[in-house]
């Protein structure tokens, strides 16, 4: 049944068996709590992530979202999606961060969400907005902040606003 499905989908989580799990949290979405399915998406969603399968933790975690509008955790993982496949979203100094801008937009989205998160997102928000391209890598490539950005070169597909580094 998905109800023990979930249980040793967890079970599997905990001895770091990913394959495993993935194989039963996959059922345990079929759950008829849907707290259950909402969890079972979330780990999904990381298991993707951890597997560099960034595209299917995006949609695992979109349907995780689906499941409960109030739980901003599935755009921590978009964002952190994201963030982990910068460099697979071009070259250079200035389009290997354009990523990051995406990232922090998901962090952005999760505290706008959830509140009980925003101190997580803040922290995420801060650490990758440090790898933004600089200011000087925008102006040589043709930008200016605030400026309209599609990540089409790559997976994410997504339109975000072009930023610079913070300094500190």
């Amino acid at each position: 049944s998905p109800e023990s499905a979930y249980l040793i989908g967890k079970k599997y989580l905990a001895e770091k068996d990913y394959d495993q799990a993935a194989t039963y949290l996959i059922q345990a979405t079929k759950s008829e709590s849907i707290d259950k399915a909402h969890q079972s998406y979330i780990y999904l969603a990381q298991i993707m992530n951890m597997n560099k399968n960034y595209e299917k933790g995006r949609e695992y975690a979109k349907k995780a979202y689906e499941l409960d509008k109030t739980d901003g955790e599935p755009f921590i993982i978009i964002g952190q999606l994201y963030a982990a496949s910068a460099k697979d979203c071009g070259s250079g100094s200035f389009y290997s961060k354009t990523a990051y801008w995406a990232a922090v937009d998901q962090f952005e989205k999760a505290k706008s969400v959830d509140s009980s998160i925003a101190s997580k997102a803040n922290e995420l928000i801060n650490a990758y907005s440090h790898y933004f391209p600089t200011i000087e890598d925008i102006f040589f490539n043709g930008f200016e902040e605030g400026q309209n950005f599609s990540l089409d070169n790559c997976w994410i597909k997504e339109t975000t606003k072009v930023r610079a580094a913070k300094t500190n």
